[in-house]
């Protein structure tokens, strides 16, 4: 699979583009040595620490999302 076709499969699980995109991208970033051999192009991908901290707005974000998804999936009712 291409990163095209794998970041497309993510964002139809709900997120955004740039989210998918961030999600793949840290995903091949901590691959292991045998994945990056058996697919050398998994090391072309550079990139840093991507985490965000618990009081980053766009991380507080991201959690009340999920609740949100999560609380819909499961047809709970939240406060």
């Amino acid at each position: 699979m291409s990163f095209a076709s794998v970041q497309k499969k993510i964002e139809s699980q709900g997120h955004s583009a740039a989210f998918a995109g961030a999600i793949l991208a840290s995903a091949t970033r901590n691959a292991s040595a045998a994945a990056k051999k058996k697919n050398p192009k998994l090391r072309r991908v550079k990139g840093g620490n991507t985490s965000l901290s618990a009081s980053h707005p766009k991380a507080k974000a991201l959690v009340e999302g999920r609740r949100d998804n999560m609380a819909a999936k499961c047809s709970f009712v939240g406060d």
